[in-house]
């Protein structure tokens, strides 16, 4: 099994970090971080693994579409539902996500 926590894709752009953390990626080269970073997984992946990558709401279709390419769509397992229920009082509320997504997909 494979589990990636990625940097979002955010369809905004976000003020500066604190920390080397890039979370304002254009979608072109968040799609290619992804690929290379996703196709690198499917050659290390056991031939009967799994995969669960975490992703947020705005780069949650976009992921989907791309592992479709990468796992083929047929071994899509599911796109799990988290709802995080536990955020710091600090974060602002525009970043606190009430809800993530894991995409799972199986190599067959």
């Amino acid at each position: 099994m494979i589990y990636i926590d990625p940097p979002y894709y955010f369809n905004e752009t976000k003020p500066t970090d604190t920390f080397n953390y890039n979370s304002n990626f254009k979608l072109s080269s968040w799609l290619l971080f992804m690929k290379n970073r996703l196709e690198v997984a499917r050659e290390l992946l056991a031939p009967n693994g799994t995969i669960l990558v975490s992703i947020n709401e705005s780069g949650n279709a976009y992921l989907k579409i791309l592992m479709n390419e990468i796992f083929n769509k047929e071994n899509f397992v599911e796109t799990f539902i988290w709802k995080n229920t536990d955020n710091p009082d600090s974060l602002s509320k525009k970043s606190r996500a009430s809800v993530e997504y894991i995409i799972a997909f199986e190599k067959k």
